[in-house]
């Protein structure tokens, strides 16, 4: 965070053992500071004592509330790219995906708060992600939709017409219909005619 300075005096109490210091801001997690304490006697400043100290990261259970939700978004090119709420203590991020047989792979590590994935048109995507922070590795938090990336223009690949009659001005023809795209099956076609 930004570079502050903040005092008090505390009056010594030699009824307690100990001796409290409250911050007047909340420090912020997985942070370096630096804790100056001076005595003083009859007025006169004596040698200060320097502490360096940095305060802890999130509990690792509450990281999963944290890291929701989780997204994901077909783009250009095929690919696909996850995004999740940046925990301010991770040392870094893991990228799962759902594979056919209901496991879980690890696609990529990342210590940005996205990840881009390279997927195949017509095909259905779940996705999780995990935290490390201070070694300890968080539950996963789960993308709760299938995403799936929509199909692309294939030119080589064209259904083919079969004319069956031509009478009385009108063509009939037949669409094979297993002509398709193996993935991206064809849900309507648009047929036009000139001459």
């Amino acid at each position: 965070g930004e570079e502050c300075e903040q005092g008090q005096r505390i009056e010594r109490d030699d009824s307690l053992q100990f001796m409290e210091f409250q911050s007047d801001n909340n420090l912020e997690e997985c942070s370096d500071y630096t804790l100056n304490i001076k005595p003083v006697h009859n007025e006169v400043d004596m040698k200060e004592k320097v502490i360096q100290f940095r305060t802890r990261s999130h509990p690792i259970d509450n990281v999963t509330k944290l890291l929701t939700p989780v997204n994901a978004e077909a783009g250009h090119e095929e690919l696909i790219t996850i995004s999740w709420n940046a925990i301010q203590c991770a040392n870094h991020y893991q990228v799962f995906q759902k594979i056919e047989d209901g496991e879980w792979e690890r696609i990529g590590t990342t210590k940005d708060n996205f990840f881009k994935q390279k997927g195949v048109p017509c095909t259905e995507y779940k996705f999780g992600v995990k935290t490390t922070i201070d070694n300890q590795e968080s539950e996963m938090v789960m993308f709760d939709q299938t995403i799936t990336l929509p199909p692309t223009i294939v030119h080589s690949e064209h259904p083919t017409l079969v004319i069956e009659e031509k009478t009385n001005g009108s063509l009939t023809f037949v669409i094979n219909n297993n002509d398709k795209n193996h993935r991206c099956k064809a849900e309507q076609y648009h047929v036009k005619y000139s001459t």
